[in-house]
């Protein structure tokens, strides 16, 4: 091969990867362009909440948090009261029962 040969053939690849590129930048640039559009579309339809909103959810939910520990800590304590009134009932039924 001749020198000028492989200029021709360095032109002509140049050439093909120029065009690739300029196909494949112009294919990103419309999705892109899609996407941008249907982030816009998402922000439309749902709001995020801004900062101090967060932090004030995370508040409550926190402080919810404990109201629901203390009330499960509860109905154990009201559950073993109830277990011991069973007891203390079935004592009394059987005292009744002997006495009679």
């Amino acid at each position: 091969m001749h020198s000028k040969d492989i200029e021709e053939c360095v032109k002509g690849l140049q050439q093909y990867v120029d065009v690739e590129s300029a196909q494949w930048m112009s294919h990103f640039g419309s999705k892109v362009k899609l996407n941008e559009a249907w982030l816009d579309e998402l922000n439309d339809t749902f709001q995020l909440m801004n900062t101090d909103a967060q932090k004030e959810v995370e508040t409550l939910k926190q402080s919810y948090m404990g109201q629901l520990s203390n009330l499960e800590t509860r109905i154990e304590e009201m559950e073993r009261l109830c277990d011991e009134l069973e007891e203390i009932h079935d004592e009394i039924e059987v005292k009744v029962r002997l006495n009679k």
